[in-house]
C-alpha cells in the first residue's frame, strides 16, 4: 500500500520535527518496519526493502518519493551545500490524517525508532544498517527477508 508508506514518511517527519535526508528517511523506515515485525510479527507497511550499497531502501523508492511529492505528502529541496536532498512536511500537513493508518502500538514503535535515529547523520545510519545481518546476509540488489528482523541489533 503506497499510501500507507507515504503516510509513514509524513509521520516520521512529524515526529522528527525537522527535515531529514533521503537516506535517513529510508533507514528509519527500514528500522520501523523491521522492529515492528520483530515485536509483533507484522511490519507496519508490509513494504519490501532492497539491499543497496548504502543500506536498505524501500523497493521502488524513486516512484514512492515522486508520488509523495506529486501528491503533497512532503516536499524536498537540496541542502545548503547541495550534498543531498532534504525532505519536510508541507504547510498543509494535518496530523489528524495519520491516525486511521497507525494504531497506538504502531505509533509507539514509530516514535521509539524516530526518536532514537532522527539526529544521526546519513553516514551513521548507513553504518548501523551495515552491521545488521539483514543487510550482511542478503545478496546485493535482492529483497531483504523480514525473517531477519529477529536478528536486529539496534532494537
Amino acid at each position: 500500500d503506497v499510501e500507507k508508506l507515504l503516510y509513514l514518511i509524513q509521520f516520521v517527519l512529524h515526529v522528527a520535527q525537522k527535515e531529514l535526508y533521503t537516506m535517513a528517511i529510508f533507514k528509519i523506515l527500514f528500522y520501523i518496519d523491521f522492529t515492528a515485525f520483530k515485536m509483533t510479527t507484522l511490519s507496519i507497511t508490509g513494504w519490501p526493502y532492497a539491499r543497496l550499497p548504502y543500506g536498505p531502501v524501500p523497493n521502488e523508492y524513486k516512484d514512492v518519493l515522486r508520488a509523495g511529492e506529486d501528491n503533497e505528502y512532503f516536499s524536498s529541496h537540496p541542502d545548503a551545500n547541495e550534498v543531498g536532498e532534504l525532505f519536510g512536511l508541507p504547510e498543509s500537513f494535518d496530523q489528524k490524517t495519520l491516525h486511521p493508518f497507525f494504531d497506538e502500538g504502531s505509533q509507539k514503535i514509530i516514535k521509539m525508532v524516530v526518536s532514537t535515529l532522527k539526529d544521526k547523520t546519513p553516514g551513521e545510519l548507513r553504518d548501523l544498517t551495515h552491521r545488521e545481518k539483514a543487510w550482511i546476509e542478503t545478496p546485493p540488489a535482492a529483497l531483504i527477508d523480514y525473517s531477519w528482523a529477529n536478528e536486529l541489533i539496534l532494537f
